[in-house]
């Protein structure tokens, strides 16, 4: 934070007597700054409130004197004109002032630098006549005896008034007057709560004012110069001295420091009059010539904190990409970021846009700027889950009886290879596919697409799954369970499944195998048009449309494909009939014949149900309502799963 005066002057002309010094003072900042902090709340610095308490630290004097005759002037605890104190049980209380001016005048008080202060007091008044009576106030910074800025105040309010003055960062001391003046029964002027406030104050940049400058008279070549210095947060100063020859363009000449002297260098205390003699003289640059310029300049070695970023939005779970922006309050701060979740610097991304994001990421920013100190990091943490539908909860019938489901959040596609690999190399699942003892996913079938080398699994392909985007098989219900522990734990959720007894905490916000009664909502369409939903097929009734939206045996070429190839249901729901089964979460068992809400399935059982039909099956077995069941260690080049996760 710099600021530096320019002075004009005249410095030993050629003539033998002393030169007349001619000043032109210009005051300019160098830094605009713009500055957010967060600031303690204010506190009282001196009060009177009329208690007499020990907060009433701030002495006055009632002129004339406190009164209780045929008029009121004084402390009253008893209410007055329809009011009372304002707060507590005392306030000052005029009542019938005779037509006389009546005032309070409260003692100068001294303001030590590094604070900002406010000065606050409560007023009320009634029935004053604006054309012969008054109620005001002086403040004056000084400890004078004068009140010369008299402001009037607002009359006929009824009720109690607050005024709040704030006091100039340059001002040391403060005293304050209060007059009214009136006559009648039915006027009233009280006061109350007269309080000096102060917090920190804000980092500002240093004033240097009331510069002087004189050449001495006896031919030592001296300069005088005088300043004054004020620094709002009470900072020492390094005060410098730099010369212009060429009316101001450069300043190219620093003086010697052997020929300055007084109030120059480092540490220089805020106060008035400083002083510095320069032996212009003595310096190895000739300066007989006319109209030097003078600069002084102040820096406090206090450098501003940027303020921190803000990332929009904030950091939460998302069904789609989000659009990021960055900003910061500071003015001309440049910005950088991470995607990566490493702490930023300028070598890092500088950001100039709104950028995309389509995927789990975490954001980093940082802001800079010359002469600032760097903000703190702002971060972001993005949970996208573009490949997630939000399934709004509804009442359908499975043609048993009526079943209402809750929202919840539905994978739009069969859970791939690409994917179900991810959760192998990164889980600790043994080498033939299995985890604590319990098969995943079937290895040592010809059929599994996943192969394993080196300490890593990977895509290997097989007849009934060519490229590593089709849908994950030969996974056990086992493997599809524990993918939604590994996928919730990814996400900071809580996993839903004990994977020592395989029960399912349905009440955690982690991934899960939807139930079977939510697999059934979602296939038909939820709560989308048409309104009872599709009853043959996900996003059809017409069996001719089915090739449309599935692959099953007549267009399959006995194959599983890529996921998301053929169209979705009214959900956005990808597969939901066709080219694999299912796991739900359930064990098979009967429909119940009651209506139900958000049912579970049986406690035990010896199959878990799976549903959809798959690419090896007519249109027949891929109905949505058709159900399965296997033992969930059982596996097959047709089946494998997608995850659920509850709408919080």
């Amino acid at each position: 934070m710099r600021l530096f005066t320019k002075l004009t002057s005249t410095l030993f002309s050629t003539s033998t007597s002393t030169s007349t010094l001619f000043l032109t003072l210009t005051l300019t900042l160098t830094l605009f700054l713009t500055f957010t902090s967060t600031l303690s709340a204010q506190e009282a610095f001196i009060a009177q409130d009329f208690e007499e308490s020990v907060g009433d630290e701030w002495s006055y004097t009632a002129q004339p004197e406190e009164l209780q005759r045929v008029i009121l002037w004084g402390r009253m605890n008893q209410p007055v004109g329809n009011t009372i104190a304002q707060s507590g049980d005392w306030y000052w209380a005029t009542w019938d002032l005779d037509n006389m001016e009546h005032s309070l005048v409260f003692d100068s008080v001294e303001l030590p630098f590094g604070d900002v202060y406010t000065l606050h007091f409560w007023y009320y008044s009634a029935n004053i006549d604006t054309q012969t009576d008054y109620v005001k106030y002086c403040l004056e910074y000084d400890d004078g005896t004068e009140w010369n800025n008299w402001q009037d105040l607002e009359s006929n309010l009824t009720g109690w008034n607050q005024v709040s003055l704030d006091i100039p960062l340059t001002e040391s001391q403060v005293r304050l007057k209060v007059s009214a003046q009136y006559d009648g029964f039915a006027k009233y002027v009280h006061f109350d709560n007269f309080v000096i406030n102060n917090e920190p104050a804000p980092l500002t940049a240093p004033i240097i004012s009331n510069i002087t400058a004189e050449q001495a008279n006896d031919g030592s070549k001296l300069v005088d110069i005088y300043y004054d210095l004020f620094d709002a947060n009470n900072d020492p100063c390094d005060i410098e001295l730099l010369i212009s020859d060429d009316n101001g363009v450069s300043y190219s000449f620093t003086p010697d420091s052997a020929n300055l002297s007084g109030h120059i260098g480092s540490d220089i205390t805020p106060g008035n009059n400083k002083h510095i003699i320069w032996d212009a003289g003595n310096e190895s640059q000739d300066f007989s010539a006319e109209n030097y310029y003078f600069k002084i300049r102040a820096e406090d070695n206090t450098f501003l904190q940027i303020v921190t970023p803000v990332i929009s939005p904030e950091s939460e779970t998302y069904d789609e990409a989000q659009t990021i922006t960055i900003t910061c309050e500071t003015e001309d701060a440049e910005i950088y970021y991470t995607l990566d979740g490493s702490d930023p610097d300028q070598t890092d991304n500088l950001y100039t846009e709104a950028f995309e994001l389509d995927e789990t990421t975490t954001v980093k920013a940082r802001a800079y700027k010359e002469d600032w100190q760097e903000s703190e990091i702002a971060t972001a943490d993005y949970v996208i889950n573009s490949d997630f539908v939000l399934v709004e909860g509804g009442t359908y019938n499975n043609e048993t009886a009526d079943v209402t489901i809750s929202d919840f959040y539905m994978s739009k596609y069969e859970i791939t290879h690409t994917k179900f690999i991810g959760f192998l190399n990164s889980y600790g699942v043994a080498s033939n596919g299995s985890y604590n003892g319990v098969e995943l996913i079937d290895m040592d079938d010809s059929d599994c697409a996943i192969g394993y080398s080196n300490g890593n699994f990977y895509f290997d392909g097989s007849s009934y799954a060519t490229n590593a985007e089709c849908p994950v098989i030969e996974v056990t219900w086992y493997g599809s369970a524990v993918y939604s522990n590994w996928l919730s734990s990814q996400e900071g959720l809580t996993p839903c499944y004990n994977t020592s007894t395989w029960t399912c905490n349905i009440n955690a916000n982690g991934y899960r195998l939807p139930t079977e009664m939510e697999w059934m909502y979602a296939a038909k369409g939820g709560n989308q048009e048409p309104a009872t939903g599709y009853n043959q097929y996900a996003g059809t009734d017409v069996e001719a449309e089915l090739t449309n939206y599935a692959w099953y045996s007549p267009n399959s070429g006995s194959t599983t494909h890529v996921v998301g190839t053929k169209l979705p249901n009214q959900l956005g729901l990808y597969d939901m009939s066709g080219n694999v089964w299912e796991w739900c979460n359930d064990w098979y068992g009967s429909y119940s014949s009651s209506a139900q809400t958000d049912p579970v399935g049986p406690a035990t059982g010896s199959y878990r149900v799976r549903r959809g039909g798959g690419w090896s099956y007519d249109a027949d077995r891929c109905r949505v309502a058709l159900r399965g069941g296997s033992n969930p260690s059982y596996s097959n080049s047709d089946l494998g799963f997608r995850v659920t996760r509850a709408a919080e």
